[in-house]
Order: structure tokens, then sequence, then C-alpha cells
């Protein structure tokens, strides 16, 4: 492979992916908003290079959330659910018979031996 030989083109589209790869967009639900994947120094020189990207998409804050949720297509950005982590109800705890007395006896158990 000595002769081997990489067009700048190449390099270039190689060095993009990667900073693509490690800084990818991702959605914060605590902060609402879209942030890279790996945090990334202001002083570097790929910290403009981002905030282009991520200002380029144009996307509401809104529209970041949903899609985030799963509820808008991404390549149409048209309606495809309604959820909302509000929504999500909260499962019964029922407890079996049998493992409740198996507990409250380990308890007096636990109890007897100190």
């Amino acid at each position: 492979m000595p002769q081997l030989c990489v067009t700048q083109e190449y390099r270039d589209k190689f060095m993009d992916a990667d900073f693509m790869f490690k800084y990818q967009p991702v959605y914060d639900p605590r902060e609402r908003c879209l942030r890279p994947l790996n945090d990334l120094d202001p002083q570097d020189e790929n910290f403009v290079k981002y905030k282009k990207l991520i200002d380029a998409n144009g996307l509401s804050e809104e529209q970041l959330k949903n899609l985030a949720y799963g509820n808008l297509d991404p390549f149409k950005l048209t309606k495809m659910d309604d959820w909302s982590p509000s929504k999500v109800p909260t499962p019964e705890v029922r407890v079996d018979l049998k493992v409740k007395r198996k507990m409250q006896r380990m308890l007096r158990f636990t109890r007897f031996c100190r």
C-alpha cells in the first residue's frame, strides 16, 4: 500500500464525516434544545462549523421536540403522532400475595436475628 494516494477532497469529506460522528446534534430534553453529543470547546476551530450546521436546519424548538419524541416524520416534517412523556400512565403495582407473605416472614426473621 505504499502507492496509496488520497485526494484532498476525499480527506476533507472524511474529516467532515468524522466531525459529525463526534459532535452529532442531539436533542436535550432538559434544556429543550439541540446540542452536540460530546462537549465542544468554544475556542475550537470546529465550534463555528458546528454552529453553522445547527443554525442551518431552521427548525423551531417545538419541531425539534416533536422530532425527538417521534411525533414528526423526519423527512416531510408532517405530524404522525401526539406522544408526550407527561401523557404516559403510571403502572399499577400489584404484589403477589405469596411474595408479600414471604417478604413479611423474612422481615420478622431478620428482626429476630438481631
